[in-house]
């Protein structure tokens, strides 16, 4: 159990730290037994849903926070971490190549 916990927390400093560099910024973040996403991770471009099984179960689909922020949900293991976290990462739709805006759960 010991080890699982530090390999969590592992995987949510190294997220914390590659949010910091690449300006995302994480809503929140929890340990998951199973994720699975339908846009294959950080796809700001494509509107997908992730599956997930642990203390919290439950589908959940990227969404504009606003006209110009994406909330984007991800797995560790799509990111190239090990599993074990699903996280909600917010990006303004202006950083992101060839967009400038979001509609329906995606920049455009």
């Amino acid at each position: 159990m010991k080890k699982k916990l530090a390999t969590i927390f592992g995987v949510i400093l190294i997220l914390t730290l590659i949010s910091s560099v690449y300006a995302w910024w994480f809503i929140f973040y929890i340990p998951v037994t199973s994720c699975v996403d339908t846009d294959g991770g950080l796809d700001f471009r494509t509107q997908g849903t992730i599956s997930i099984t642990g203390n919290i179960t439950g589908n959940f689909t990227d969404y504009c926070i606003n006209n110009y922020t994406v909330a984007e949900y991800a797995c560790s293991q799509d990111m190239g971490y090990p599993p074990g976290v699903a996280g909600l990462i917010g990006e303004s739709c202006q950083n992101v190549t060839n967009a400038t805006m979001c509609y329906q759960g995606r920049c455009i």
